[in-house]
């Protein structure tokens, strides 16, 4: 099951507030997306997932690749790519004006981004979601399982600093 960012922002509000009315879990929801609304959708987050297993790959192979999971048009792939280099996550090659070729660039913004979403899960679902990530480390490779300890590790110190 995909959580889309209204259902994490409502599961995160409910987890937040505990026993609330729904009223109280709209304003909850509303607050936290005027303030801190991520900068990277799912859609954003799936076309950066279909670059990254796909390596340099044109639009038309990101667009077939992000269709297997999510109904999307090519032109909002087009789109999104553009805003994945925007944010300085995706690298632009152009051989011509047709032919552009897009990868993941590995850097500084996309650490950001992916701290960014660790933390989205950490505070929604707590230190349940850590742990399933750390005991079911199959998909991920040896440097993200070692980067994703490195930030439970530094979380763990802030929460025992901050009380």
């Amino acid at each position: 099951m995909e959580l889309g960012e209204l259902e994490v922002a409502v599961l995160r509000a409910v987890r937040n507030l505990g026993r609330a009315t729904s009223g109280a879990i709209y304003e909850e929801v509303r607050k936290s997306r005027d303030v801190a609304y991520t900068s990277v959708t799912t859609t954003l987050y799936r076309l950066l997932q279909a670059v990254r297993s796909l390596g340099e790959a044109s639009t038309g192979s990101i667009h077939r690749e992000v269709r297997k999971r999510r109904n999307v048009a090519y032109t909002s792939v087009t789109t999104t790519l553009y805003r994945l280099v925007d944010k300085d996550l995706v690298a632009m090659r152009k051989l011509s004006e047709k032919k552009v070729f897009y990868r993941v660039k590995e850097g500084r913004a996309y650490r950001k981004a992916m701290a960014s979403m660790v933390d989205r899960v950490v505070d929604t679902f707590g230190g349940a979601a850590v742990s399933y990530i750390l005991e079911n480390p199959t998909s991920l490779q040896e440097d993200q399982l070692a980067s994703l300890k490195t930030q439970v590790e530094r979380r763990r110190l802030k929460e025992k600093r901050d009380g």
